[in-house]
């Protein structure tokens, strides 16, 4: 790394030898997690241990043989992909995290990337509108409760049909709870990347960029009070997660202590996120 800030070692996370940890990051859509990826394999490349750091985005394949390596491996290693909570079966010895993004403008991002994708194969068939996409979705489709709720195991098409947005909010925060250790935010991206870095045991971080891979992508300022309150309300559980998501955070930070070098960093890194709301 050309420029690189250091990472102390949390003691929030001394029960964990990152020498022989298992750390499995699942990569909830839209969420900055191709960002959060891209940072820490560069920081596993500069502290030499690029070999423990797999990352299903950079390695391409079938979802299901990528879940196969990280169910098999017997670590240490740090795994990242997007299909992953429900795909492996429960082991002890796994520490899971997640990263979670303020649901108006994920949604968004998840609409343009399947619009602009919809647009390069069928260019001359047009798209839904927003609202009309979003009611579509009854508040299950591209959601942030199906992840934990549903997961991504052999029933997890099943229970996307028979239940609720209701019955997954509760499931995920049951899941969340029992299984995931770290919660990252999209919003705090900075501190969302020393504590995964603390975490692994990495030393330093370098500047993190915005992953620009979605073109187009509204801001969440720039579309109509219609469509956001319709966002608000068939989403609205996906709302009631990024609040516990937040407060999971915020408890995790409390005993943080990362000094100068995380002020640093954010600072370094300013303008980087795009469409940061900032959580209340």
């Amino acid at each position: 790394m050309n420029e690189s800030f250091a990472v102390p070692r949390l003691d929030a996370f001394s029960a964990i030898d990152p020498e022989n940890a298992r750390i499995v990051f699942h990569g909830i859509n839209k969420s900055g997690s191709w960002a959060m990826a891209t940072t820490l394999r560069d920081a596993y490349a500069a502290a030499g241990r690029e070999q423990e750091f797999q990352c299903h985005y950079f390695l391409g394949g079938p979802y299901e043989a990528f879940a196969r390596r990280v169910g098999s491996s017997t670590g240490p290693g740090f795994f990242v992909g997007h299909s992953l909570y429900g795909a492996l079966r429960p082991d002890p010895g796994r520490v899971w995290v997640t990263v979670f993004r303020h649901p108006l403008p994920r949604i968004l991002s998840c609409y343009q990337w399947l619009k602009n994708k919809h647009q390069d194969e069928k260019p001359n068939k047009p798209y839904p509108p927003l609202a009309e996409w979003i009611r579509a979705r009854a508040g299950k489709g591209h959601s942030l409760v199906t992840q934990f709720g549903a997961g991504f195991g052999r029933n997890a098409n099943s229970l996307r049909k028979r239940l609720t947005p209701h019955d997954f909010y509760q499931l995920s925060v049951d899941a969340l709870e029992r299984d995931v250790l770290c919660i990252g935010l999209a919003e705090c991206f900075e501190e969302s990347i020393f504590l995964f870095a603390s975490l692994a045991g990495l030393p330093a971080v370098a500047p993190w960029e915005r992953d620009q891979r979605n073109p187009g992508r509204p801001l969440s300022s720039e579309i109509s009070d219609e469509d956001r309150a319709v966002i608000e309300e068939v989403y609205r559980y996906d709302f009631k997660l990024y609040d516990y998501a937040v407060r999971r955070f915020r408890a995790q930070l409390e005993s943080a202590r990362f000094g100068p070098a995380l002020e640093s960093y954010k600072a370094r890194c300013e303008g980087q996120y795009n469409d940061r709301l900032i959580v209340a």
